[in-house]
């Protein structure tokens, strides 16, 4: 008997089906981010590179990160003129309810940040940057070798931040 390989389908119900399949998983939410494809990549025991708990906390890392550079008043990048005019044109008095509110946030999220990043810290240098890189709005791609260190501070976040026994946090995934 010859051994033969096997070749895979090709009909056009196949082509039909992978293109199919290509079209709902396009529509994913998790791929627009580096931590979202990380967590729908299996690796090869079947298992996903970073957990769900893990994307839950490098997104919750990067909304910390974000409202501490607003708070300290980090430049944002270009945009068009702002041409409203009243209460969303310039900041609020610091005296006034309004600014007190503002301000208190502010304190909040920076001091959330120093306790993330003393955490972070911990860890390790090398650790801290790769979660900074990663999972703030600029969503670096991480390397092979730097995946495990990623990992590494994905899981002091979700102890940092109390998540456990996460399902997946997007429906219908």
């Amino acid at each position: 008997m010859i051994n033969v390989p096997r070749r895979a389908p090709s009909g056009p119900t196949h082509i039909r089906r992978m293109r199919d399949n290509a079209y709902r998983q396009a529509s994913n939410a998790l791929l627009a981010s580096e931590l979202g494809r990380l967590n729908l990549t299996l690796d090869d025991d079947g298992e996903q590179l970073i957990s769900d708990a893990q994307l839950a906390a490098g997104e919750k890392w990067g909304r910390v990160v974000v409202a501490y550079y607003l708070a300290v008043g980090t430049p944002r990048g270009p945009k068009s003129a702002d041409l409203e005019r009243g209460s969303h044109g310039e900041a609020p008095d610091p005296d006034s309810d309004r600014g007190q509110e503002r301000a208190e946030r502010d304190r909040h999220a920076i001091k959330r940040m120093h306790q993330a990043n003393v955490a972070l810290r911990i860890a390790g240098p090398v650790v801290a940057d790769i979660v900074l890189r990663t999972c703030a709005p600029w969503d670096e791609n991480v390397s092979w070798d730097k995946r495990d260190n990623l990992r590494k501070g994905l899981t002091v976040l979700v102890r940092f931040f109390g998540l456990t026994g996460l399902s997946r946090p997007y429906p219908g995934q």
